[in-house]
């Protein structure tokens, strides 16, 4: 009898079972070498799709943006950043004083929104940052407000708009035909062109090599616009209105040009002080640090102008302030009510205004208002006659600051020149003027013929205030020697006062023993605060916390009334010693009040009326409690105002 098992003959061999893998990965293989070339395809069709998509957005960005603007200045290829006043005119010996109310910034060379104040320094927060993306276009606003600060920017169209890829653009302009032959005119445009990139991973590190779309302007033979090569924006509103002040200026500065031009022509800013480090690169000089930038004016009425009068930069009286505030007239009307103007100082002739175009305005037969329009205040120098000297002031640069003439001295006799006042900031630094070539004060020279005086700039001495000793709570800047008195000092930060301490004084640190108002500042120096201890609440009285945020300005008294009856308080705080004065509104503070000061009453009769300028009076009920309340603008809050 046979016992042995039967044989499954039903299943697969190893050896079987790897011949079928191996087909189906030879399968699978073939399918995806068939699928990727396509997918390629269609990642390539897509990308060109956005590309076109973005950058036809961005070409009618600024064709909105320019199309009716009133006047444009383009700077191509500016170095840095161009200085502009807070009145919106970019600073130049050569321009006209045209106030511009917006600016485009085309920046080829840094990582998108790298001039935004918000920007966050990290360059792995967005994917088109983490591939390096560059080319975007800031606007900037407030010009005509507060000139041009890269705080006041945005991205057009918003950051996350540019998507991944990197952009070349450029913006030029010229007088081209119009219309069909025979009936041709000239028109002002301007072309922007955009050269559009995606990134292709290469290595590692991403590279912009592939090109996705591409508008450059060429211009025909006969000056006309090979329209489906480029973007043109053509300035219509202009010829429409047949405006003949309008124009459009276009300044090119390539590297083969004279570093002077710069300073001829359109000077340059230096970094501002609490701007961002990114923001300070824009300021920073170099070749590969150039930007072009399209400044603008922008109608915010469109039936009513807005006219500036200021006075010119070379001005002895407040060069580049405004003359009187500005006024708005019905657009089209003819405008002859000028300003009155100051008597022009010793030296100089009768002041004249002069239009944006650059020419003297004839006020008596006024002037035809159909834009915004800046006005500019000038004054000429008189021609020295035979008892005087002419006196030449220079700023650091040997730029000429004033020109200015002097009584010459009799023989014998001093007679020392007067001097101009501050070319700098003087918010930083000093002035000393000194005779070129020998270096003597100004106060020293004998006017007895024609002098020269360059400007010596003296840094100020950085003052800073410390509430706990650690954070610097705010600071300034004083001439050296400068001694400070205790009320010209911040007041302490409550907030960082430490619990159960209340503020005694300012001390300088490092010298806490030092009086303040016998120490003269030569360096860098710090003050911090001395505290004491704060005493409990008195049994049977209240207290009453004064905040005071602003005062009015006609006063800074305070009166306290209690009860009616004879007052029976005491204060502290920033009134550390009170000086009161019996009369019939009560007990009178005198000139105790100041901006951001604080003030402790402590209180026993039933209640307290606090009266502060003859303005904000509150009264307070004596119920063993402490108030904390904020002053400002003449009422008082529970809550700080801000």
């Amino acid at each position: 009898m046979n016992n042995s098992k039967k044989k499954n003959l039903n299943g697969f061999t190893l050896v079987e079972l790897i011949v079928v893998v191996c087909i189906f990965g030879m399968i699978m293989v073939a399918i995806l070498n068939f699928i990727k070339p396509a997918n390629d395809i269609h990642n390539d069709t897509q990308a060109t799709m956005d590309a076109n998509l973005i950058s036809s957005g961005l070409i009618e960005y600024v064709d909105d943006e320019l199309r009716y603007a009133t006047n444009v200045l383009i700077l191509e290829g500016y170095r840095g950043v161009p200085v502009v006043t807070d009145k919106g005119i970019v600073k130049s010996s050569k321009l006209p004083a045209t106030a511009y109310t917006n600016c485009l910034v085309i920046d080829n060379v840094n990582l998108r929104g790298y001039g935004l104040s918000d920007y966050s320094g990290d360059d792995t927060d967005r994917v088109d940052k983490r591939m390096g993306a560059t080319g975007c276009i800031y606007k900037i606003t407030k010009l005509d407000e507060e000139g041009l600060n890269f705080n006041n920017a945005i991205v057009a169209k918003g950051v996350d708009f540019y998507d991944k890829f990197k952009f070349d653009m450029s913006a030029s302009s010229n007088l081209t035909n119009v219309g069909e032959m025979g009936a041709k005119s000239k028109r002002n445009t301007m072309f922007f062109d955009v050269v559009t990139y995606s990134a292709v991973y290469n290595n590692g590190t991403y590279e912009f090599t592939k090109k996705r779309f591409e508008r450059d302007t060429v211009n025909n033979a006969d000056a006309t616009i090979r329209k489906e090569s480029g973007a043109a924006i053509s300035f219509t509103n202009m010829i429409d209105a047949g405006r003949a002040d309008w124009k459009l200026l276009d300044l090119k500065f390539s590297t083969e040009m004279d570093e002077n031009i710069f300073d001829d022509y359109v000077e340059r800013a230096t970094a501002p002080i609490g701007c961002t480090p990114q923001q300070a690169r824009y300021y920073e000089d170099g070749e590969e640090n150039r930007y072009t930038y399209i400044f603008y004016q922008k109608k915010k009425s469109a039936n009513k102008c807005t006219l500036k009068f200021i006075y010119s930069d070379s001005s002895p009286i407040s060069p580049g302030a405004d003359v009187a505030e500005p006024v708005e007239i019905v657009k089209g009307s003819k405008f002859k009510l000028f300003p009155s103007t100051p008597s022009a100082p010793a030296g100089y002739n009768a002041p004249y205004w002069v239009g944006p175009d650059g020419n003297k305005v004839d006020t008596s037969a006024g002037v035809e208002i159909n834009d915004d329009m800046t006005f500019v205040l000038v004054f000429t120098e008189k021609t020295p006659d035979a008892n005087q000297v002419q006196i030449t002031w220079l700023d650091e640069s040997g730029s000429v600051y004033r020109k200015t003439n002097e009584s010459k001295s009799a023989p014998g006799s001093f007679h020392a020149a007067i001097e101009p006042g501050n070319p700098y900031d003087g918010a930083m630094y000093d002035c000393e003027w000194q005779e070129q070539g020998t270096g003597a004060k100004c106060s020293t020279v004998n006017i007895d013929g024609p002098k020269t005086f360059i400007a010596v700039k003296i840094p100020k001495i950085k003052v800073t205030f410390s509430t706990n000793g650690t954070d610097v709570d705010s600071e300034m800047y004083v001439s050296k020697g400068t001694k400070l008195t205790e009320d010209s000092l911040p007041a302490a930060m409550p907030e960082k006062i430490p619990a159960g301490k209340m503020f005694v004084k300012w001390v300088i640190d490092g010298k806490e023993s030092q009086k303040i108002g016998d120490y003269a500042i030569t360096a860098a120096t710090k003050f911090k605060c001395e505290f004491k201890d704060k005493p409990p609440i008195p049994a049977g009285s209240s207290v009453v916390k004064i905040h005071v945020k602003t005062i009015l300005s006609w006063n800074n008294n305070a009166t306290v009334t209690c009860s009616n009856q004879a007052a029976d308080f005491s204060v502290s705080g920033d009134a550390t010693v009170a000086r009161h004065k019996e009369n019939h509104y009560g007990n009178l503070l005198v000139n105790q009040l100041g901006i951001n000061k604080n003030f402790e009453f402590t209180f026993y009769t039933p209640d307290v009326t606090i009266q502060l300028q003859w303005a904000g009076s509150r009264k307070f009920e004596n119920n063993g409690s402490v108030y904390e309340v904020w002053y400002k603008d003449g009422a008082f809050y529970d809550t700080d105002p801000g």
